[in-house]
């Protein structure tokens, strides 16, 4: 069972992933963005980050960049439905090129999110 932070500013979202990592057997905690989830990898250092890339206050690719910087060998799942101005794909790249271990497109299956973080908990 590996600890699991969740980051997704869409309650509906987060509960679903956190939903799919509970039914995988994985611990999971949910923060609504970037700062409250760099706060709570401070207070308690999980196996594994799961973050959206848009998001209020801090979004995702600053989540990354700052979670590479302080604990660089903490692996990040990316994820992201697209948004206004540039494409999905290109930002789930960016996520990648900033440090992301592994990039999901929403909509999300359970097959897809537990397949990305075996790989990751794997490598």
């Amino acid at each position: 069972m590996a600890k699991i932070l969740v980051i997704e500013d869409d309650k509906i979202v987060a509960s679903i992933v956190a939903k799919f990592l509970s039914n995988g057997g994985h611990a999971v905690t949910v923060a609504n963005d970037g700062d409250e989830g760099l706060r709570a990898v401070a207070a308690d250092v999980p196996d594994l980050v799961i973050t959206d890339v848009f998001m209020p206050e801090k979004d995702g690719l600053e989540a990354i960049r700052e979670l590479r910087e302080k604990n660089p060998k903490l692996p990040v799942i990316a994820m992201s439905g697209g948004g206004s101005g540039a494409s999905g794909g290109e930002i789930l790249r960016l996520a990648h090129i900033l440090g992301a271990k592994e990039v999901l497109k929403k909509p999300l299956t359970s097959a897809e999110v537990l397949g990305a973080v075996d790989r990751c908990l794997k490598s």
